[in-house]
């Protein structure tokens, strides 16, 4: 009797080839029909059927391409299309923070994502909004990968006022992840 081991990696190269047709209910196919006539080819349409929040990088990109298409002022059209739709603008859309800052104000379902960025690295407008009587409501922190304990630290450096320092730290996130 000869016994036979099993070898995952070249089993992980080759394509899955099912042997049986796909498992897709009408249900399925006219859920993606809806998406797909509803002009915006992403999910905004469902998220904001299902109340389920959406974060889209927003600001320049570190990989080789350009990034136009990251400007902040984009979720402005997204934030018209979908008033349902909660939107987090992640990366706090540098260099167009000020548009970020617009958008935010303009529209009560987009708030304002401060990470990717160490907190000593802010750029003046985002700690003034961060502080101010609206954007202190529309802030959400994150470290998106950097050191937290170190970004939590400059984040008490930055002279929040406590209740400030609160919403954005917790009770923004709650809000918009509804937790």
């Amino acid at each position: 009797m000869s016994t036979r081991t099993h070898d995952s990696s070249v089993a992980a190269a080759r394509p899955f080839l099912p042997f049986s047709r796909p498992s897709i209910t009408r249900e399925d196919i006219a859920a993606v029909a809806a998406v797909l006539e509803s002009g915006w080819i992403t999910t905004g349409a469902k998220c904001a059927e299902l109340d389920v929040p959406v974060s889209m990088q927003v600001g320049h990109v570190l990989e080789s391409m350009p990034s136009e298409h990251g400007r902040p002022m984009y979720l402005d059209q997204i934030a018209s299309d979908f008033p349902a739709l909660r939107i987090l603008g992640a990366h706090t859309g540098w260099p167009w923070v000020e548009e970020l800052i617009s958008v935010c104000y303009k529209w009560d379902n987009v708030w304002f994502g401060v990470d990717a960025w160490m907190p000593k690295y802010l750029k003046p407008e985002i700690i003034n909004f961060i502080g101010s009587r609206m954007g202190q409501d529309r802030a959400v922190w994150g470290t998106n990968g950097l050191p937290w304990k170190e970004s939590l630290d400059q984040v008490d450096g930055l002279g929040l006022r406590d209740e400030a320092r609160q919403k954005l730290l917790r009770d923004n996130a709650r809000e918009l992840f509804k937790i």
